[in-house]
């Protein structure tokens, strides 16, 4: 496509790390790694992804469970980390996840890359060409972070004053009116600057959009079933 033609013309190759950071200990019941979906581990999903990826330059899972390691081992292309007690809290941020990943890699292989992309388990729909996709949209436009979205179509309300006020002031044609985007946690791009600052994502944000269909977070029992109807079902 034109994005992947444009970015090949850059001089310089961004070096991106892909993280997938796995929790044993997931607040929804139903985003666990050994989920099963359609046969298949919730997590495998996203290493799936990771290697279809062209652009990613290496891929590190950093988890706190040990099934999970012993899980990736089957894996040659995946580097894993076992993330410390401190980084096992359901309040841990993510940025403090990535600059240990970070740091640990140069400490051992003396790797040190441009940028990261975080790759959560709970959107199995995503794949490699949207990862690859992210990583050509920041070549191109040199911003801090790419973030996927979904459009949302819908006419949307805030808490005003008075109660609820439409944030579009008035319904116009939908191509007419300003769109409104939801980030969706598929992919997540950030400069290893910005990570360093501890801004997941940066000031400067550019974006990948994704259809609703590709873009379903796995937080409930109605999530799950849907991602196993399309994975079965969808043929669009």
């Amino acid at each position: 496509n034109i994005i992947k033609m444009i970015a090949r013309r850059k001089s310089k190759k961004l070096k991106v790390l892909g993280i997938i950071p796995v929790s044993g200990k997931s607040i929804y019941h139903f985003g666990k790694p050994f989920q099963i979906i359609n046969d298949n581990p919730l997590l495998s999903y996203t290493i799936k992804a990771a290697r279809e990826s062209e652009l990613l330059d290496k891929v590190v899972l950093a988890t706190d469970d040990d099934e999970v390691v012993e899980y990736a081992r089957k894996y040659d292309f995946l580097t894993t980390l076992k993330r410390p007690t401190s980084l096992s809290k359901a309040t841990t941020e993510m940025y403090d996840i990535v600059n240990y990943v970070l740091e640990k890699l140069e400490e051992r292989n003396n790797y040190s890359p441009d940028a990261v992309c975080t790759l959560y388990i709970n959107t199995p729909l995503r794949n490699g060409s949207h990862i690859d996709k992210a990583i050509n949209t920041m070549s191109i436009f040199e911003t801090d972070s790419v973030i996927s979205i979904t459009e949302e179509l819908s006419f949307c309300y805030q808490h005003g004053m008075y109660g609820l006020e439409p944030i579009e002031k008035s319904r116009i044609i939908r191509t007419e009116r300003n769109a409104i985007f939801v980030e969706n946690g598929a992919v997540m791009l950030c400069s290893v600057n910005s990570v360093r600052k501890k801004q997941m994502p940066g000031p400067k944000i550019s974006h990948i959009t994704m259809l609703p269909e590709e873009s379903i977070q796995i937080k409930n029992l109605f999530d799950l079933w849907l991602v196993e109807k399309i994975l079965t079902e969808w043929n669009n």
